[in-house]
This record gives C-alpha cells, structure tokens and sequence, in this order.
C-alpha cells in the first residue's frame, strides 16, 4: 500500500517527546504543544501498540501504519477539529496550550479534505510517548530527519514519584495503572521489560522493580548519538524553564504561541520532599544505576547546572 508522498514527508519532519515515566515528558509536551503552526498528540495508545513492533513488522508495513496514524488519523482529524481534548482538567487538555479564538477557528465550520491535507503539509507533528527511548534508534534510520526530545530526570527523583503512585507493586494489577501493551500478566509486565529478565522482574520488589525500570529506561540512550537528539535535564527545566524551553523551541524548529510564555511561567521546582532510597538497593544495582546516570551526564552534556 502505497502513501502520497506529502503524507511521508510530513510525517518524517515528526518531533517525538520521550524519557522515562514521571521525568517531565508532560512538561514538554505541553511547552511544544504551544508552539506555532505545531499540531501535538499525548501519549496515543495506537503508537504504544505499535512501538514494539518496529523490529518484527515488515518495514513497508510498519511505516505505512505509523504514517497513516500520526498523518490521517491524528493530524488531518485535529486541524479539522475533531481531535481535540476539551476536559480542561486533563494534563493534555488543548485549553492549556492553544487559545479560545485558535481553538473556536478550527470547530467553526466543516471542513474540506483537500483544504485541510492542504494545511497539514504545513503543519508539524509532535507527539509524546514515555519509554520509547529503546525504539529511537530504528525510528531514525526510518525517519533519520525526525526530532528526538528524552527528558533525564535523576533516579531517586523519578523512582520516588513511581514508588509513591504505587505502578510496580507487587501486589497490584500495574495494568490498571501503567500504559500497555503487556508481555504478561501476574505479575503485570510491560513491554519495556527487556527479553530474558522477566524472571529477574517476578522476582523483585516494588522498589527493585522502580530501579529496574529506570535502568531499561535510559540504558539505551547510551547508544544514540548525541548529534540525533536533544536530552533535556528535568533539574534544569524547572530551575531555568526559559532557558531550557528556547533550546527546545530552536530545536524543534517553531516559533513561540500565544500562550507560550503563559505555560513557561507556569514551571515551578517542586517540593524537595525525594525519599533517598537507591542506598537501600544493592550495590550492584547502585553501581549501575550511578554509572548509567555519569555516562548519560558525560555522553549527552546534560548534567544539572
């Protein structure tokens, strides 16, 4: 099956907005969303179902699936305003992003499908998906033009956030909690459970298992090169959110919106209440955690300053 060239180009200009859960992904999310001439999708269940297959599909088949959602069904249908988020309460709510008089332009009227491919060919794409970062590598020899934006946020931080939402306990269904799709259930594993250490992951506490996650999470960022994505450090967003945000808009390539500055002011440090928990782990675990997070600082430039 083939796709209009159009749709293809689009699509490769895509900016994807990763990291491990709880390391400011939303943030970001919200701050590109607000960008000029710049269409956003949150965490679109589809591309989690898809993500993993990106190794076993065909590649014809798997592009063409991942162009007709990001292009199609999520872009075409947003311009079109059919693909918006009106609950003012979510974190990915459009009102937190894009002004009334934007958003009253798009739901107006109806609109034509050669009027809005048209205006989609002129629009970029952005979309957020935690835990994709071990896929980032064969997404850029698809698309080797795509943005790649990992939020790094500092382990005791992030295992804290993970431990206190309760997402890896081992006496609860995570599926009820964490974004699929699932390997197994009973207990509950992701697919970001690497292959050979799901007994490794049975096994473990809901403590072992946060530390285990953020490991898997970040350990293949260390195989990307540095020139093929921007690594933001959560630490710095909050302390300087305007001046890590103009790295980010420079990157992504688009300028400022009209609530741009409304959603930079919004970015708060917040509380110091982290509980200290990697000196509970063993030392094996402690030594790959902390040489994982001086190797990610070294390789990417993005320690805390």
């Amino acid at each position: 099956m083939l796709l209009r060239p159009e749709v293809s180009a689009t699509v490769s200009q895509a900016t994807l907005i990763t990291g491990a859960a709880r390391s400011g992904t939303t943030i970001v999310g919200t701050l590109v969303h607000s960008l000029q001439g710049l269409d956003y999708v949150f965490e679109p269940p589809f591309l989690f179902a898809l993500l993993p297959l990106i190794d076993t599909l065909d590649p014809a088949v798997w592009r063409s699936l991942y162009e007709t959602y990001l292009f199609e069904d999520f872009l075409m249908d947003s311009l079109a305003g059919r693909r918006l988020n009106f609950n003012q309460q979510d974190e990915s709510s459009v009102f937190r992003a894009k002004t009334v008089a934007e958003i009253e332009n798009r739901i107006k009227g109806s609109s034509r499908r050669n009027d809005v491919f048209w205006q989609a060919q002129r629009t970029k794409i952005a979309y957020k998906m935690p835990d994709i970062v071990p896929y980032v590598s064969k997404l850029k020899s698809y698309y080797p033009a795509m943005k790649v934006i990992v939020l790094f946020r500092e382990p005791e931080a992030v295992v804290d956030s993970l431990v206190k939402r309760g997402w890896f306990q081992t006496d609860a269904s995570a599926s009820e909690r964490v974004q699929g799709p699932w390997k197994a259930f009973s207990p509950d594993m992701a697919f970001w459970v690497p292959n050979g250490t799901e007994q490794q992951w049975r096994s473990a506490s809901s403590l072992e298992r946060a530390y285990l996650y953020y490991n898997w999470a970040y350990e293949p960022l260390l195989l990307l090169n540095p020139a093929n994505v921007l690594v933001v450090n959560y630490d710095n967003l909050v302390s300087y959110p305007a001046r890590e945000f103009e790295r980010v808009r420079a990157y992504v390539g688009a300028p400022a919106g009209s609530l741009t500055e409304k959603v930079v002011a919004s970015i708060k440090e917040p509380p110091a209440t982290t509980s200290r928990t990697l000196c509970l782990m063993a030392q094996s675990m402690q030594e790959r955690t902390l040489r994982l997070v001086n190797s990610i600082e070294e390789r990417h430039n993005c320690g805390a300053n």
